[in-house]
């Protein structure tokens, strides 16, 4: 292969899982966040021109990734800024598209301009919902996404009566958000579309130590990372699966469809557990070319990916109520608050405050459970109903 004899494989500590675990050290960003950092930034710099034949169609190593944490938690948007670094330095530098962006400018940025360039974009949106909101998927953005995670061409008609193709498609997505963002500012069709499916949700919960004065010293790393990033580059072509690969793929595959997490899976996510295996092979195509150049797969590389899934999918359930759930309790935090804040409001300014977050049935039982805890108080003015936080209260 062209450029092949320019490839260096990394030596023992220098390849880019190790590297960007060497960020995370002596900092407040968990191990798990700088790994898929890292990934992102493979996944990025590997392109279309790296793929796994299946016969009736391709499997490319572009990934959607999702960080979610609580809120000041786990420094998202610290890793993904490392992503973002690594990538500007790497010559000629990947296309990374804005955060703000309509679906029809992320097409005019991607055109193929007559069938020269290749439709390769990178996003990494440290506050997602920036980049996905209400508005956004309403304009299509959500359709356009799911469409080119696929990788194959297509082509959109302009506002203006044009047409827009996109050729040779391979776009890699990196965000961070958290799970009440998610229930209360991402698309209420989110997490049961097509999109939601094809992402890699990332859940962490638990804080590391803090650390005042984070570790220094890490220049070093990204000139590493940046020297890696840019080997990888080199390596093109069709990735292939070791004999010893192949059964372990076989095995797994098999026990994937009777694993009852499949079915759980399945009602919280739907789609996500039929794609899980291919986004294993996604995954051992990044390993491989972390770990070599020769575009052999072996069972450790599918081993690795597979580990790496299964962590993510033992928190998945957790996720899932947080963002699905109503939290009842912290609403009603909301609203008392809103009440105290004003002194007295009526009613009807409290349901117009929270009419997107809870339905009326859920306000009416927050305040009715204001009311019995002695928190606030109502009276009736010219027929309309006001409640009134009590200073006791804050005793």
């Amino acid at each position: 292969m062209a450029g092949s004899k320019e490839i260096e494989r990394p030596g023992e500590g220098e390849d880019i899982m190790s590297l960007f675990w060497g960020l995370a050290d002596g900092t407040e960003v968990p191990d798990q966040f700088a790994l898929w950092s890292g990934i992102l930034a493979v996944s990025s710099i590997m392109g279309r021109k790296c793929w796994i034949d299946r016969s009736i169609y391709e499997i490319r190593p572009n990934l959607y990734v999702l960080f979610v944490a609580p809120p000041g938690r786990n420094k998202k948007s610290t890793a993904i800024g490392w992503a973002k670094r690594a990538l500007r330095r790497v010559n000629p530098k990947p296309e990374i598209l804005a955060t703000r962006i309509t679906p029809e400018a992320i097409k005019q940025t991607l055109s193929s301009d007559g069938g020269v360039k290749e439709a390769h974009g990178i996003i990494l949106a440290d506050e997602f919902t920036v980049f996905l909101d209400q508005a956004s998927w309403k304009w299509g953005l959500g359709n356009l996404l799911t469409e080119l995670y696929d990788c194959n061409d297509t082509s959109h008609h302009t506002s203006g009566g044009g047409r827009i193709d996109l050729m040779s498609p391979y776009i890699v997505m990196l965000g961070g958000t958290t799970p009440k963002t998610i229930r209360d500012g991402f698309p209420k069709e989110f997490i049961g579309s097509g999109l939601a499916s094809r992402f890699i949700c990332v859940y962490i919960d638990d804080k590391k130590p803090p650390v005042p004065f984070p570790e220094g010293g890490k220049a070093i790393l990204f000139d590493k990372i940046v020297k890696e990033l840019e080997r990888i580059r080199m390596i093109k072509g069709e990735f292939v699966l070791s004999p010893e690969a192949r059964s372990f793929y076989d095995l797994k595959y098999r026990e994937w469809f009777n694993n009852p997490l499949y079915d759980e899976l399945s009602a919280m996510i739907a789609g996500y557990p039929s794609r899980r295996c291919d986004i294993m092979l996604k995954l051992s195509m990044i390993m491989c070319a972390i770990t070599t150049h020769d575009k052999l797969i072996s069972d450790k590389h599918l081993a690795t990916s597979e580990k790496m899934l299964v962590d993510n999918e033992s928190f998945l359930p957790t996720a899932h109520r947080l963002i699905t759930g109503t939290d009842v309790g912290g609403f009603n935090k909301e609203i008392l608050e809103f009440i105290r804040r004003y002194g007295m409001i009526a009613r009807k300014a409290v349901v117009r405050e929270f009419k997107n977050k809870m339905d009326l049935r859920q306000i009416d039982e927050g305040l009715r459970l204001l009311l019995s805890s002695d928190e606030v108080e109502t009276k009736f003015e010219a027929g309309t109903q006001f409640f009134k936080y009590k200073v006791q209260a804050e005793r």
